[in-house]
């Protein structure tokens, strides 16, 4: 009821995915032009001058041989991260995982286990200012997501998406309603939610067709453009001035 109240005496709803904006419209009846859709964004300055991936390895300390396959993110067990886990135990080490965002100890009392895969590296939390620089070094960049917490699948617009847009490397992607609002096949290679054995088998893909790769990220560093702070932030207030 109090939601009712809310949604019928505002003046204007924003929301930050198309999901959302349907569910609202069906369950309180909203009017389409009383509620808008913008998703998170991103500073395009933090990707104006990228290193090359040598470059970043090196001041990184990564070997430069290895395939690695980076995901940045708090380690939330509801992001879909066992299902990371699981994959990388089946590529071994043929493929090598690092988590940029916490602690090995963090992910593993967020799963409930008491071990990590070896090739699965946790480097803990970093500044917001390095990001770039490990999404430089990456072959692979993946963003998680599973069917198992509704938030996951429904009701994110994750910002790493758009960083990882913008660095122009390669993404693996989880196939969830919420993540291709983002990005889908043209931009990314997508993967079952949480089915590890597809996962595994996308990153091998990815890594043996560097071409075709190269063409998806290129493709969703123009798509990102459409998705920065500046330009969500006038589109939002073009809508605010609309609804006084």
């Amino acid at each position: 009821f109090l939601l009712v109240l809310l949604f019928r005496f505002a003046s204007g709803i924003i929301v930050i995915n198309g999901i959302i904006e349907k569910e609202l419209r069906k369950i309180f009846g909203i009017p389409t032009q009383k509620i808008i859709v913008r998703p998170n964004g991103i500073d395009m300055n933090m990707f104006v001058s990228p290193p090359s991936q040598e470059d970043a390895r090196k001041k990184l300390g990564i070997d430069g041989d290895m395939s690695m396959v980076l995901y940045v993110g708090k380690l939330y067990q509801w992001k879909g991260l066992d299902t990371a886990l699981q994959a990388a135990s089946l590529l071994g080490r043929n493929n090598v995982f690092y988590f940029v965002g916490g602690t090995a100890e963090e992910l593993m009392r967020a799963l409930g286990i008491n071990t990590l895969p070896a090739s699965v590296h946790c480097v803990g939390h970093h500044s917001f200012m390095e990001i770039p620089m490990w999404l430089a070094a990456a072959d692979i960049l993946l963003v998680l997501g599973t069917k198992r917490n509704e938030y996951s699948y429904l009701h994110t617009s994750p910002m790493k998406c758009f960083e990882y847009m913008a660095s122009k490397r390669p993404i693996v992607a989880s196939a969830t309603p919420a993540n291709r609002e983002i990005v889908d096949n043209p931009e990314a290679l997508l993967y079952e939610p949480d089915n590890p054995h597809d996962l595994a088998e996308k990153i091998n893909y990815a890594v043996s067709h560097k071409d075709e790769m190269k063409a998806r990220a290129n493709r969703a560093f123009t798509k990102v453009q459409n998705f920065s702070w500046d330009k969500r932030g006038n589109r939002i207030s073009e809508f605010i001035m609309e609804h006084i």
